[in-house]
């Protein structure tokens, strides 16, 4: 048996139990969804098995994980309202404003207690409960533009990825910090920020 297989195997069987672990961890990441714990305990996973191994393993769990909530709330997702549609239309293509729906419940998904919102595909955003803003419509739209460009399964990976190599640092996410800063400063069409999304 390929000893790469092996390591990657058991990478995996622990990047679960980590992900286990941010369940019950949750209440610790006010700053960060992921937590410190979790962060910790990836960290030394990384260092075990090398980055390259920790991304393969990590991939599948967040893409399992997406696809998990998409199959939970999509059905509850309703539109956005005419005014959250007028005021995001000066950044994001028609076509995806009227195609996100919206769900509002207590958390944005397991493991999510203190996340504002959650975006799990170009068709559902995932809001805390008395969090719904124009703020956080303009963040989680970009991330709906990512979603639109690389699919669910690619933006899985590409966040697992991000995530390893930001030294699991939730706020150093190359597709977060497009999207704070997006929320925070930039104005005019999203395409002409990211390069894509028309």
């Amino acid at each position: 048996m390929d000893g790469g297989f092996v390591m990657r195997r058991l990478l995996v069987t622990m990047c679960a139990v980590v992900g286990l672990g941010m369940v019950a961890t949750a209440a610790s990441a006010k700053s960060d969804p992921f937590g410190d714990e979790t962060r910790t305990a990836m960290k030394k996973l990384a260092g075990l098995f090398g980055k390259d191994n920790a991304k393969a393993a990590l991939r599948p769990l967040v893409y399992g994980y997406i696809q998990l909530e998409r199959d939970a709330n999509l059905k509850d997702a309703k539109p956005l309202t005419a005014s959250e549609k007028d005021y995001l239309k000066a950044f994001f293509p028609a076509r995806l404003i009227n195609k996100v729906g919206v769900v509002e419940r207590n958390t944005t998904g397991i493991g999510n207690e203190f996340a504002g919102a959650t975006t799990y595909g170009v068709d559902l955003i995932v809001i805390k409960k008395g969090q719904r803003s124009n703020g956080i419509l303009k963040h989680e739209l970009v991330h709906v533009c990512q979603y639109d460009k690389y699919g669910v399964q690619g933006f899985s990976y590409k966040y697992a990825d991000q995530y390893v190599d930001a030294d699991f640092v939730y706020k150093d996410i190359k597709f977060e910090k497009k999207a704070y800063t997006f929320q925070s400063s930039k104005t005019g069409p999203i395409a002409n920020y990211l390069g894509y999304c028309k």
